[in-house]
């Protein structure tokens, strides 16, 4: 009787494993065999001017074109030719149209073997020139949905064009504190670790959902004096503050191995615009030891003098690590720092 229980259970058992086997296949067969255009909305498009049933390869209108067909090395070679040999005197432009379309799937799909192509195309000289004309869209793409870059550079181990769009968006999209000064600009809030991009830039923006998300972030007022810029007036401008928003976006949705790939590889990100708050040691005794750890009984790896700015890297805790005008990296406590305050211009 113990025996014939045992059985039961286990055949039931290896039943349930085939039924949720079997549906778990279905539901990969369905996403690999769905064409790039499935499940996209063109009339909630971010690029305009998409010309479906335009462009054929081997017969087959390219939108039609199935996903897992990119997984096989093969086609992708003789597609990528393809895509090279159009010759724009003869108006032939089926590259631009895929380019157009890879985008378009990003922003509404979230397929992985969609990065694979991106990057592939980025990789290769003739095609990666013309997806630079879309630059401005693949930015918005990496702000709308970092997470999908980064994720996927780790599944594939390549992270190629999220390198690239680490060096080249920021002078595309953010403002450096030291051009808000060289133009005669004033950031008129205090505030730590901030990266800014104007409102003007914002509105330009054609992906609604990302301008949306960034109109939410806090606006930051930089006061402009009279200059030939301003037309010899006084100027307000608005920018937003992203970074919250971007560290938010990225580090909260990635597990502990891409995380790991992620900080090994492409972190922090923009880090030449983030504009940090300055402080400087401030110590009855004159100086505060920068120490190994976070803990007064830590190695002390020197010192710092009061009145010394530093940079704070990180200011969690009660140990902040920091960055000293020689270079030098350690913990110092809080308690031992403060904010140097903005002399605000008479007006």
């Amino acid at each position: 009787m113990i025996y014939y229980k045992i059985s039961i259970s286990i055949i039931l058992s290896l039943v349930l494993r085939c039924v949720m086997g079997t549906e778990e296949n279905k539901q990969k067969n369905i996403m690999s065999n769905t064409s790039l255009i499935e499940g996209i909305n063109i009339s909630e498009s971010f690029i305009k001017n998409i010309e479906l049933k335009q462009y054929k390869y081997k017969g087959i209108y390219i939108e039609d074109l199935k996903l897992n067909s990119f997984q096989k090395k093969e086609f992708c070679i003789d597609f990528f030719n393809f895509l090279k040999e159009q010759q724009f005197e003869k108006e032939e432009y089926a590259q631009v149209f895929f380019i157009k379309l890879l985008l378009v799937c990003i922003q509404q799909k979230d397929e992985s073997i969609l990065y694979d192509i991106l990057n592939n195309i980025f990789k290769d000289g003739l095609l990666g020139y013309y997806l630079e004309d879309y630059s401005v869209y693949l930015y918005q793409l990496f702000l709308y949905k970092p997470s999908f870059f980064i994720k996927n550079a780790y599944k594939y181990g390549d992270s190629s064009i999220v390198e690239y769009i680490n060096n080249s968006l920021p002078n595309t999209f953010f403002t450096k504190e030291k051009t808000i000064k060289n133009n005669l600009g004033e950031i008129k809030q205090d505030g730590n670790n901030m990266l800014l991009i104007s409102e003007k830039q914002v509105e330009l923006f054609s992906l609604i959902k990302l301008k949306n998300s960034i109109k939410k972030q806090s606006a930051i007022e930089v006061f402009y004096s009279p200059s030939f810029n301003t037309g010899w007036k006084e100027k307000i401008a608005v920018y937003y503050n992203i970074y919250d928003y971007i560290n938010e976006k990225i580090l909260t949705s990635l597990t502990t191995e891409e995380r790991k790939y992620f900080e090994k590889n492409n972190y922090p990100m923009f880090e030449n615009y983030i504009i940090k708050n300055r402080y400087e040691v401030y110590d009855s005794d004159g100086y505060a030891n920068l120490r190994e750890g976070k803990s007064s009984s830590s190695k002390i790896l020197g010192t710092i003098l009061s009145g010394e700015n530093v940079e704070v890297l990180d200011d969690k805790g009660d140990w902040w690590l920091v960055e000293s005008s020689n270079n030098r990296k350690g913990y110092v406590h809080k308690s031992r720092l403060r904010l140097v305050i903005k002399k605000s211009s008479k007006r």
